[in-house]
């Protein structure tokens, strides 16, 4: 028997690999998806943990996703893509806080001390904008645009 041959050979079958996949099928290339599980999804994926749907990682899509897109997804998923309030919490050294974050949530959870270094580094923003050189890294910019405080509390422990 021939072996299969392919225009393209897309890598993962996650989100990414899904949507190439399909963007290539549909210009009209022979595809081939590799995906080393037995499954497709990737992070996005779910399983079973005694008849409860669990998932590996977020399903979410950010809320300023582009009208096409999710009406793509809409179209491919039909009545499997659900939206639900987002009711999101982070755990904040030793307290829990809404996500998306709400500044009274902020207010009511956080210490008194880390909300004063949040003010302080917000008015600084303006002078700490001046005196620095475009950013050459995500964590970077992250840093610059919230400030040493709230980046050291909200993203460095996740992208540790």
């Amino acid at each position: 028997m021939p072996a299969e041959t392919y225009d393209v050979i897309v890598l993962g079958g996650g989100p990414a690999g899904l949507a190439t996949a399909l963007e290539v099928a549909e210009r009209g290339l022979r595809v081939g998806l590799l995906e080393r599980e037995s499954v497709t999804g990737g992070m996005a994926g779910s399983f079973d943990v005694s008849g409860t749907r669990v998932d590996f990682g977020s399903h979410r899509l950010h809320p300023v996703t582009p009208a096409p897109v999710l009406a793509r997804l809409s179209a491919l998923l039909d009545n499997d893509l659900q939206t639900r309030t987002r009711r999101g919490r982070l755990r904040l050294g030793d307290r829990w806080v809404a996500f998306p974050l709400k500044p009274a949530d902020l207010a009511r959870s956080m210490p008194r001390t880390w909300l004063l270094r949040v003010v302080r580094d917000t008015a600084l923003s303006p002078v700490r904008a001046r005196g620095t050189h475009p950013a050459t890294s995500y964590a970077e910019s992250l840093r610059a645009g919230l400030g040493p405080t709230a980046y050291d509390t909200l993203y460095a422990p996740y992208a540790e």
